[in-house]
């Protein structure tokens, strides 16, 4: 079995990115903790982030990607004004193989606290489900967003509403940079392509707007 670190040497901007040492990081407490969309929340820079393990046998692929658009964004994108994504603030080095190059996690920004993702929030029960005028600014900030990074040269890459986070104030933010794809939002032999991520906004607005679920949601309230 593969060991549970990636060879991330092979990224373009390996010598660039800011590192940590595994033993420097330590498990946030907070509220949230218990939640499952907040079970790597971890302290750095004596703020909130998020740690993203490497996990055992999987391809090196998605987290150098992940990393290089993450890389990138951070340096032209730090304010999130125009574009609500995680800002890469570590890759946090494997004890004894990082100096190779080889990591065991990434720490992100965290979207914390937070009201889980877009799935989340349409799947709740009647009457908890958010309102029609909120989905809609959900869909044509993805939309707008989706936009800007097509605009920079990037592709999202995995469109689904499990990657689309809503923080305290009811925005939402873009997450998992690592590629692939959705089965049911974007199809196998479009992904990692412009017209996949438009394949999956599509399909994200009639999720959002023109889906069964909307008729449980009409009068719910924000």
């Amino acid at each position: 079995m593969d060991p549970p670190w990636a060879a991330i040497c092979k990224s373009e901007h390996w010598l660039e990115y800011p590192r940590v040492n595994a033993k420097e990081i330590r498990l946030a407490q907070t509220s949230q903790t218990s939640s499952n969309t907040n079970l790597n929340l971890v302290m750095f820079n004596d703020r909130i982030s998020w740690f993203k393990p490497v996990l055992t046998g999987v391809d090196n692929l998605p987290y150098i990607r992940e990393i290089d658009i993450l890389f990138k964004l951070s340096r032209e994108n730090p304010s999130h004004k125009l574009l609500r994504c995680p800002r890469l603030e570590a890759i946090v080095l494997d004890d004894k193989n990082g100096d190779m190059g080889c990591i065991n996690g990434l720490i992100l920004s965290a979207i914390y606290p937070n009201h889980g993702t877009i799935a989340d929030r349409v799947n709740r029960p009647e009457g908890l489900s958010p309102s029609i005028t909120l989905c809609e600014r959900w869909y044509h900030d993805v939309e707008n967003m989706i936009h800007v990074l097509h605009n920079k040269g990037f592709i999202w890459g995995d469109v689904s509403p499990n990657n689309m986070m809503i923080d305290e104030d009811e925005n939402v933010w873009i997450i998992d940079f690592g590629g692939g794809y959705t089965e049911g939002w974007v199809e196998q032999e479009d992904m990692e392509t412009k017209k996949g991520d438009l394949e999956g906004l599509q399909r994200i607005k009639e999720f959002l707007l023109d889906s069964p679920s909307m008729n449980r949601i009409e009068n719910a309230t924000v």
